[in-house]
């Protein structure tokens, strides 16, 4: 899968569900390097704040990555980019 479709996906899903983390992004769309993508987003203007989450597992304490866009700073571009893909 290219690296286009990869952002366009994460970028579907962050405005639909406000979030992502690297887990999600692996086992929904085959995106191992989430943070990149994040990168490139940014590079383009969107707004998006990393969290650090942190939960226990068997192996101890873990910590990870949340994404989270924050649509009231995103309002144009969501609007544009929605616009975009229904072929506006």
């Amino acid at each position: 899968m290219s690296e286009t479709k990869k952002i366009n996906l994460v970028l579907n899903h962050l405005i639909e569900k406000l979030h992502i983390n690297p887990l999600q992004a692996w086992q929904q769309y085959g995106c191992y390097r989430l943070s990149a993508v994040i990168f490139e987003l940014r590079k383009r203007g969107w707004l998006i704040e990393t969290e650090i989450v942190e939960s226990s597992s068997p192996l101890g304490l873990s910590r990870h990555a949340l994404y989270v866009l924050h649509a009231e700073a995103n309002t144009a571009q969501i609007k544009r980019h929605k616009e975009i893909k229904n072929g506006k």
